[in-house]
């Protein structure tokens, strides 16, 4: 016999490394569902247009969304034709779009939106001819721009560029080393670019992931993503790592997801997170960091057609169904006669300190 709680008994609940991402609905974009659309978010509002409609059209629409207000509103026109497949990104305080396709053309205009004056300026094209389904990110005051088609698999490509707005200026830079893509998921953290999830002229789909380093113009393999492989996914950035998530497997009979990746590149490892069944599987849909604490996503195409629900991720939510925070104040219960140990779920393990037991449960998941 031996009294194992003597002195203190310590409980450690970890629940930092969440099971599922907890998401909650917000306002759809107003008038209809639309996918392969563009987003980028400036002073903490996120910008959400061009994209696929109902019917076959093509949107040249901007709308801004303000998530303190939850309120949408209607911003001026992107100047180009109604397209899909367009990249945006954002620089500083200004929002830039451009490529993309529609039914009967394809397009290398490339504009910049001020949000404090509702205006758009064009830019100098982008060098490497007309495309769409292009991947981009932003490291620092630079936007990079690379992979896509001009349309059909035979003019897939893999040439990258960076874009300096102050100068208006665009520099070729080192390919991506997958070959000609399309389909690629382009995100950016920490001075380090990555393109992945893409797609090659078999339409053969890839979870391989490849890191850009802009100060010596180099790619290098990464950890491939674990899980189906899958196109057309969408990322976004929180707390210093990675996630990317949603899009489809099966190319020619798309089977949408909705669970997610977080990538934590300092042991370039994957985890998997699932996300509350209600978040819709889909392909194609919009993911922005808006700030700190707010992650937005949704629309897409689903196979229940085309969405315009928007979703908030409850950031720092503990996924847990209770959690007990007391403390143990009267230990008199704490006499154990059989020293064999409690067999719990997911105990990784237990610590002898002398007359101190110290449980260690790393995760509790939802039931």
């Amino acid at each position: 016999m031996k009294n194992l709680f003597q002195t203190l008994l310590i409980l450690f609940i970890s629940t930092s490394s969440l099971a599922q991402l907890e998401w909650e609905s917000v306002p759809s974009i107003p008038e209809y569902g639309r996918y392969t659309s563009i987003s980028f978010s400036v002073n903490g509002k996120l910008y959400v247009g061009l994209g696929h409609i109902p019917g076959g059209g093509y949107s040249n629409q901007l709308w801004e969304y303000d998530p303190a207000t939850k309120l949408w509103s209607q911003k001026r026109d992107y100047p180009g034709n109604g397209r899909r497949l367009a990249t945006a990104f954002t620089i500083g305080s200004k929002g830039y779009v451009g490529l993309g396709g529609n039914g009967s053309a394809r397009f290398n205009d490339f504009y910049e939106y001020d949000p404090n004056t509702d205006n758009w300026t064009q830019k100098a094209n982008f060098p490497g001819g007309n495309r769409y389904d292009a991947a981009s990110f932003v490291i620092g005051n630079y936007g990079y721009i690379g992979t896509g088609s001009c349309g059909g698999t035979t003019c897939y490509t893999n040439d990258f560029y960076q874009y300096n707005p102050s100068t208006n200026t665009w520099t070729q830079k080192a390919n991506f080393p997958a070959g000609n893509s399309t389909g690629v998921t382009g995100i950016a953290l920490n001075g380090i670019g990555y393109f992945g999830n893409s797609r090659n002229t078999s339409n053969t789909l890839s979870n391989n992931y490849y890191k850009y380093t802009p100060g010596t113009n180099t790619w290098t393999a990464i950890a491939s993503m674990p899980g189906t492989l899958r196109r057309t996914t969408m990322a976004f950035t929180l707390d210093n790592q990675i996630y990317v998530g949603c899009g489809a497997y099966n190319y020619s009979n798309p089977i949408f997801r909705n669970d997610f990746y977080r990538y934590t590149g300092n042991t370039n490892s994957w985890s998997l997170y699932t996300c509350n069944t209600d978040f819709t599987p889909r392909l194609a849909g919009i993911a922005a960091q808006i700030s700190d604490s707010v992650v937005l996503a949704g629309m897409g195409n689903s196979s229940n057609g085309y969405l315009a629900d928007i979703w908030q991720l409850k950031v720092n939510s503990d996924t847990c169904d209770y959690q007990d925070t007391t403390f143990i104040n009267d230990t008199t219960f704490a006499t154990i006669y059989d020293t064999s140990y409690v067999i719990v779920k997911d105990t990784q393990t237990v610590y002898k300190l002398d007359t101190i037991e110290v449980y260690v449960i790393d995760t509790f998941y939802r039931t």
